[in-house]
C-alpha cells in the first residue's frame, strides 16, 4: 500500500469492520500525530505492526479481530486498550510502561493464560476486563483498581 504523502493532521482512523483487511502498513510514518486507532471487527487481520512510534495514540481497539495473535508494542501514552475477543496469548513487554493506561479490556481473549505482574504497577488502571478469559489462571495484584469484570 503507497501512500502519496503523510497524513500529518490525522487523527483518528476508523478501519473497523473492515472484514477483507488482513494487515496494516507501519502507522509512524504515515500517521504520526495518530490519536485514535479502531480496527474492532477487522476479522480477516492477522498481523499489526510495532505501534510503539505512534507517541500520540491514546486509545487503540482490537476487539473482535479473532485472527490477531499477537499484540503489538504499544506507546506509553495509551489510555484505553481494547483487546476483547482476540486471539492473543500473552500481553506484549511494553505493557510495563503503559504509565498512562486507564482502561484494558481483555474479555473473552481464551487463548490468554496469564497477565505479566508488571500490569500490577500500572498506578494509573482504574478498569480491567477479563470475563470469560476461560484459560487465565492468575491475577496480578492491583491496588487502585476501580472496576473490575
Amino acid at each position: 500500500m503507497g501512500w502519496a504523502e503523510p497524513l500529518g493532521n490525522l487523527k483518528l482512523m476508523d478501519l473497523g469492520y473492515s472484514y477483507n483487511l488482513i494487515g496494516i502498513p507501519d502507522l509512524s510514518s504515515i500517521a504520526p500525530n495518530l490519536e485514535f486507532l479502531y480496527l474492532k471487527g477487522c476479522s480477516s487481520l492477522v498481523e499489526i505492526p510495532s505501534l510503539q512510534n505512534l507517541t500520540k495514540l491514546t486509545e487503540l481497539d482490537l476487539s473482535d479481530c479473532h485472527e490477531v495473535k499477537e499484540c503489538p508494542e504499544i506507546p506509553r501514552n495509551i489510555k484505553i486498550l481494547t483487546l476483547y475477543y482476540t486471539g492473543i496469548e500473552r500481553l506484549p513487554s511494553s505493557i510495563k510502561h503503559l504509565s498512562q493506561l486507564v482502561k484494558l479490556s481483555l474479555n473473552r481473549c481464551d487463548k490468554l493464560v496469564t497477565l505479566p505482574s508488571s500490569i500490577g504497577n500500572l498506578k494509573r488502571l482504574e478498569g480491567l476486563h477479563l470475563g470469560q478469559c476461560s484459560r487465565l489462571v492468575t491475577i496480578p495484584k492491583q491496588h487502585r483498581l476501580v472496576e473490575m469484570s
